[in-house]
């Protein structure tokens, strides 16, 4: 069985099941039952696991181990290296210099990563509702705000919105390929992604659907146009 990783981007210790996340592939779906021992489920848990396909072909993570558990790959012998003089003023001016630096832009990017997260997690309902009069999650504001992104095109606070859904859990109707794109649903609370989506069916949207557990369930939602 070959082995892949990845880290767990969202985790439901209520229902014992969660998604993991990989570079340059899709989400995995992984159920507690398939954690070897030892292996406690949080965000952002660096992880080493194989892949098989549930009923549906769909890809479900199985035999879940902590990455670092895994055996280091063997490497040549480190070269000694003679032991450095000690530093002149000047030198230590300039590494103190580097390491104020690299701590200024290390905030930037921390303040950068956390202000979608923050602008639409705080962010109220807008005043005249994108959805019908009767909808379900008409109190929810950060479907409301993704819905009034969607509707104006953008901007949108992640690279993969807009992007092409695939519809390969088969929960949704056949479509032509491109047919269906996608879009993140911000969770108060989390450091990612997590697991809300809008999924809209051509262009412009003439069909909408709502998931709250990365594509497992969808709810149609009447979206005023």
């Amino acid at each position: 069985m070959s082995s892949h990783q990845g880290h767990i981007k969202y985790w439901n210790s209520d229902k014992g099941y969660g998604f993991i996340a990989r570079e340059n592939d899709e989400d995995v779906f992984v159920h507690i039952s398939q954690l070897t021992p030892g292996v406690q489920p949080r965000v952002g848990l660096q992880i080493a696991f194989g892949l098989k396909q549930d009923h549906k072909g769909r890809w479900q993570a199985q035999q879940v181990r902590n990455l670092h558990d895994d055996p280091a790959p063997a490497t040549a012998p480190a070269t000694a290296v003679p032991a450095a003089g000690p530093l002149s003023p000047l030198q230590r001016l300039w590494r103190m210099s580097l390491l104020v630096a690299a701590l200024l832009l290390a905030s930037f990017i921390l303040v950068k990563s956390i202000t979608p997260f923050y602008s639409l997690n705080t962010q109220q309902a807008p005043a005249s509702s994108q959805l019908e009069p009767g909808s379900p999650y008409a109190d929810n504001a950060q479907l409301q705000h993704t819905l009034q992104l969607i509707l104006q095109g953008g901007p949108y606070p992640y690279n993969q919105d807009n992007s092409v859904f695939h519809n390969r859990e088969k929960l949704l109707p056949a479509a032509s390929a491109g047919y269906y794109r996608e879009y993140t649903v911000p969770t108060p609370g989390a450091r990612d992604r997590a697991a809300r989506r809008v999924v809209t069916g051509g262009n412009p949207p003439e069909v909408w659907y709502y998931t709250e557990d990365h594509y497992r369930s969808f709810v149609r939602l009447d979206v005023r146009s």
